[in-house]
């Protein structure tokens, strides 16, 4: 985890220079390696913009059972206040990146 709040974890990069511009506008960058037929829950804000990015394997997202492969991007409503995601049979690893929109 770059930035963000993962488990009762906090870290904040503001510190690090080159960080810095990062962290002004980025508030969760969390790389997630997850084992077959396992589920998370991600807490993110309501209002928050944010994204999947599936680096390996494949994930079903949410109730509605979204099929994400790798390589692939999915984009989460701003509504609700976090992301479900279940693995298939297979390992997979991903990224979630969220933020305070900022007029994107």
């Amino acid at each position: 985890m770059l930035s963000g709040c993962l488990l009762a974890v906090v870290v904040d990069l503001t510190a690090c220079c080159w960080a810095f511009s990062i962290r002004a506008n980025l508030q969760h960058y969390i790389h997630f390696r997850m084992e077959p037929n396992s589920l998370l829950e991600q807490r993110i804000p309501a209002g928050w913009s944010a994204f999947l990015y599936m680096i390996a394997g494949t994930v079903t997202l949410g109730s509605s059972s979204r099929v994400v492969n790798a390589h692939q991007l999915a984009l989460f409503e701003k509504e609700g206040d976090g992301v479900v995601v279940r693995t298939m049979g297979e390992r997979a690893e991903f990224v979630v990146i969220a933020g305070q929109p900022i007029g994107e």
